[in-house]
């Protein structure tokens, strides 16, 4: 995996270095007409700073060096032409001299491309020419967080049966498993489960790893490092073992707080700002945290638990959970307003794509939950998802959360007219003669389906396969009439999204 990595970055720099040599050798050819061991010391240093600058801001937006040499020749070059084209049009506003800037982007293309070509091709040679798509297993095998193998004996009713007890944060829970079960249950069956109460962070340190259902006291919007909290707690607990939490979600916490604005701005609003967020966690220290109730499944399911039930109490509510998956190794998941996601892209790529974030923070690793909660629209979207925020039910209706894949699509990742690209599970609940046409076709900004116009999941996967059929035998056509026809659907028709 390093010897990959370090392949990849090697490849970055070399093509980093050909295409702005290229920059530079078109234009003291086109404009100094210098001997070649002048080159590199151009006379015009204002024009030249100029188009180095727009030179750089090109090649971050499109990302026209990082991708793979592996694609074909068209999708491998496809962020160079609208790098290109960014260029030209910003080199014409700010150099102001049209048969300049077209003369030089000409050779510099020119040059920059046939050397690219070159390497391309002995890169395919070594290689050899392969199919790009991956197989369907490889690609659900990424980023999946794997189950445990949980012990035979079941260990839920005494658990839940200590859950139910835990109605009221004031109600002192007994140290002894017995003391708390009574004489209801036998020794036999009290003896499968170690119970340990946590009444501070420092009480974790002393337990063993072989707990079978630990207690938290600890409310977690008062727990600074909510991750590190919930990784220690997963340590000191066997597979299979339970863990009983507290916490008052964001639902229940609008109706105790004064002012609503206040409260939105000083603890949701600013923890999810870059350097702000740095600031509150400095002064605020972790007290009296928001937190949704999708934030505080997904952060469990990124932690390797799963949620087994809840219950409301006049306080908050209590939550049982069960170590049932390794831990995700996706690092420091972002809660920022803009959020890069894991999509399946064309040929099996892991993709990132950028959206306003709709959702609570740690949303997308419940997915699957929610999945197996709630049954899905004609849209192809959850029915009473509540990771949805308020905000975010108006951004999508408008499709205002879509906006940040412009980037995207400067990169070369999506195209205009296209089947949304697809989380893993999402991408999973496919039939597999759909999944192979949808890995030949990259993902677009502009989706064919629209709620009216299905009932089911089936007509889903019908009317999309449908669209990637046409799409494989005519591509532009097909992405024109389906561009058309949705833009009518929704100026004319008046169709938003859901």
């Amino acid at each position: 995996m390093k010897s990959h990595n370090r392949n990849q970055r090697i490849q970055f720099l070399a093509r980093m270095i050909i295409s702005y040599a290229s920059l530079v050798l078109a234009y003291n050819f086109i404009y100094l007409k210098l001997l070649p061991f002048d080159w590199f010391i151009p006379l015009d240093g204002k024009s030249f700073r100029i188009l180095s600058v727009i030179w750089l801001i090109a090649t971050a937006l499109t990302h026209q060096h990082v991708r793979s040499l592996n694609r074909s020749f068209k999708e491998l070059f496809n962020p160079y032409i609208k790098s290109y084209g960014i260029m030209l049009v910003l080199g014409l506003i700010f150099v102001n001299d049209f048969r300049f800037i077209f003369d030089l982007f000409c050779l510099y293309i020119l040059m920059e491309l046939c050397v690219c070509y070159i390497i391309w091709g002995i890169h395919k040679r070594r290689q050899g020419i392969t199919n790009t798509t991956v197989q369907i297993n490889d690609i659900m095998a990424t980023n999946r967080q794997d189950r445990l193998e949980v012990p035979e004996i079941k260990l839920e009713p005494n658990a839940i049966k200590i859950f139910s007890m835990l109605k009221d944060i004031e109600k002192d829970v007994p140290e002894s498993l017995d003391e708390l079960l009574g004489e209801g249950d036998s020794p036999s069956e009290r003896t499968k489960q170690s119970f340990s109460v946590i009444r501070s962070n420092v009480d974790i340190d002393t337990l063993n790893s072989n707990n079978s259902v630990l207690v938290s006291k600890i409310i977690l919007n008062d727990q600074r490092h909510i991750n590190g909290h919930l990784s220690a707690l997963y340590n000191k607990i066997e597979n299979g073992g339970y863990i009983i939490l507290q916490y008052v979600p964001l639902e229940m916490r609008r109706e105790m707080v004064r002012s609503k604005r206040l409260d939105f701005l000083i603890h949701r609003a600013v923890p999810r700002l870059p350097l702000l967020e740095w600031l509150y966690d400095r002064i605020n220290k972790g007290r009296n945290r928001a937190l949704s109730r999708a934030e505080v499944w997904g952060r469990l399911q990124y932690c390797g638990f799963d949620v087994i039930m809840e219950e409301e109490s006049p306080w908050g509510y209590h939550l049982l959970a069960r170590k049932q998956f390794m831990p995700s190794h996706v690092e420091n998941p972002s809660h920022y307003p803009i959020v890069k996601l894991d999509r399946v892209g064309y040929g099996g790529e892991i993709i990132k794509i950028h959206k306003i974030r709709t959702m609570h923070s740690y949303s997308e690793f419940i997915q699957r939950k929610v999945f197996n909660m709630y049954s899905m629209k004609s849209t192809g979207k959850f029915k009473e998802d509540f990771r949805i925020t308020e905000w975010g039910k108006f951004l999508r209706k408008y499709w205002l959360d879509e906006i940040p894949q412009a980037l995207d699509w400067f990169r070369g990742n999506i195209k205009i007219v296209g089947i949304r690209a697809m989380s893993l599970h999402y991408f999973s609940l496919y039939p597999e003669r759909y999944q192979r046409s949808y890995l030949k076709v990259k993902p677009g900004f502009i989706s064919p389906i629209f709620d009216e116009n299905n009932t089911n999941f089936e007509n889903i996967v019908e009317t999309e396969e449908r669209y990637l059929n046409n799409y494989l035998e005519r591509p532009m056509v097909t992405d024109i009439r389906y561009f058309l026809t949705t833009i009518s659907d929704i100026f004319l028709r008046g169709i938003r999204s859901n």
